[in-house]
């Protein structure tokens, strides 16, 4: 399962000309349990988390400041040669990602692939929505017990930190 400069294309085209909806890919390993191309288009009616987040201008790239997952930000309006660049090198270098897409932005998330499934979130690994903010899981437990702090673990335990997500996109 790789994400070709084509499909990126392709899902950048069907998110641009969607409106009231979030479009991601999750990869094998971080959320794709089948080896497959793996894209969700789901409606969008109440904003999560990670749209609520600042951003940081950081030079060449932009980051999600504050935010317990590390991600990349893009706008989706810009040529697709940027986002294609970090994500073929994740790629090549074998990390996990997840790519978010709502409204005009789009989160490139790369993913620790030594914490696929975590001890904070029993019964599933967390994908796209859950890194976007609305997590979705079967074992009721977890709604139960779930806090804030247990919640920004997984997020950050999951995830590739800024600097390890920088060597990755950059080498």
């Amino acid at each position: 399962q790789i994400l070709t400069r084509s499909y990126l294309e392709d899902l950048l085209i069907l998110a641009r000309a969607s409106t009231n909806t979030v479009v991601f890919y999750n990869s094998l390993h971080a959320g794709a349990s089948v080896n497959h191309i793996h894209f969700h288009m789901v409606s969008h009616i109440a904003r999560l988390a990670i749209e609520d987040t600042q951003i940081e201008d950081a030079g060449r790239y932009k980051f999600l400041s504050g935010y317990p997952a590390c991600s990349l930000v893009f706008n989706m309006r810009d040529p697709v040669d940027e986002a294609w660049l970090c994500i073929d090198n994740l790629q090549k270098q074998g990390f996990p990602f997840n790519l978010i897409c709502i409204d005009d932005r789009a989160y490139l998330i790369g993913r620790n692939p030594e914490q696929e499934v975590i001890d904070e979130f029993p019964g599933g690994i967390l994908a796209s929505m859950e890194l976007a903010g609305k997590l979705i899981t079967t074992e009721r437990d977890y709604y139960r017990n779930a806090h804030r702090d247990l919640v920004y673990s997984a997020l950050r335990k999951s995830t590739l930190d800024r600097d390890v997500l920088l060597r990755a996109i950059t080498e």
